[in-house]
């Protein structure tokens, strides 16, 4: 398998994580990474994100955020930018240690950023909580 091929899975998978593309399931995500074993890609961005996307789809919070604060730092900033959204995520479904988290995350990825494009995404990311009803 080619770049090629490992950059369109990737972009599957942020589609996935901004909920862009509804049709995958937690199964479907699985097999992708079990097909994708025996070629050994050696890409951690698309670990990262077949990571997140799993633990997404089993609302597995805490997991996202594990992969995002070990992942995040030296992952492509344009990778970066799409894989963001599965913290925002977790901002507005997890607990309020885990939104201090995601905050702190945002605060050290906008600060080492050198895209201007990612910079602006996380400048402008002020995440408002779901009400507690």
């Amino acid at each position: 398998m080619t770049d090629l091929g490992s950059t369109a899975y990737k972009t599957k998978l942020c589609n996935v994580i901004v909920l862009r593309d509804r049709t995958e399931s937690l199964e479907s995500i699985q097999e992708m990474m079990q097909r994708l074993k025996p070629y050994h890609l050696n890409d951690k961005d698309l670990d990262a994100c077949l990571l997140l996307t799993e633990n997404l789809m089993k609302k597995d919070y805490e997991r996202v955020l594990t992969v995002a604060e070990k992942s995040f730092p030296t992952m492509d900033e344009s990778t970066l930018a799409w894989a963001f959204w599965a913290v925002a995520h977790v901002y507005s479904n997890g607990d309020d240690t885990q939104k201090a988290r995601v905050l702190q995350l945002r605060d050290k990825l906008k600060a080492q950023a050198k895209n201007d494009e990612l910079r602006s995404i996380l400048e402008q990311y002020h995440p408002q909580s779901k009400s507690k009803a």
